[in-house]
């Protein structure tokens, strides 16, 4: 779905809850370093959206090669992190391309449920 988070994204749900029959998830996807606090918000913050629909996590990609560049990166440095916080599963991505030692410092502490992947 692409839609803005205030009023698209309830509505688009509230439609989509009509068809709930029809899937068992719904995967919403925010781009690249977009906060994932107004989406979650929304559907808390909905009272038929809450009780029709029930959050089950939130995913986070981490790039293994570049992450501690970008969280030296003034400009994009608070959005990375509210990214991480936010999250409770992270993929990190691109852990074929970083040494076991990296791997295992981007994992501490292991606060997270991590996941390896190299795409």
């Amino acid at each position: 779905m692409c839609c803005t988070v205030k009023d698209d994204l309830v509505t688009t749900l509230e439609q989509l809850i009509i068809h709930k029959d029809r899937f068992d998830y719904i995967l919403i996807e925010t781009t690249g370093l977009a906060n994932p606090g107004p989406v979650v918000s929304a559907l808390w913050t909905d009272d038929h959206l809450g009780n029709m629909l029930c959050l089950d996590g939130v995913v986070c990609v981490v790039d293994s090669v570049n992450f501690e560049m970008y969280l030296n990166t003034e400009d994009v440095a608070a959005d990375v992190k509210t990214q991480v916080c936010f999250a409770d599963r992270i993929l990190l991505n691109k852990s074929d391309l970083v040494s076991p030692e990296q791997v295992c410092h981007l994992c501490s502490p292991p606060i997270y449920q991590v996941y390896l992947v190299s795409y």
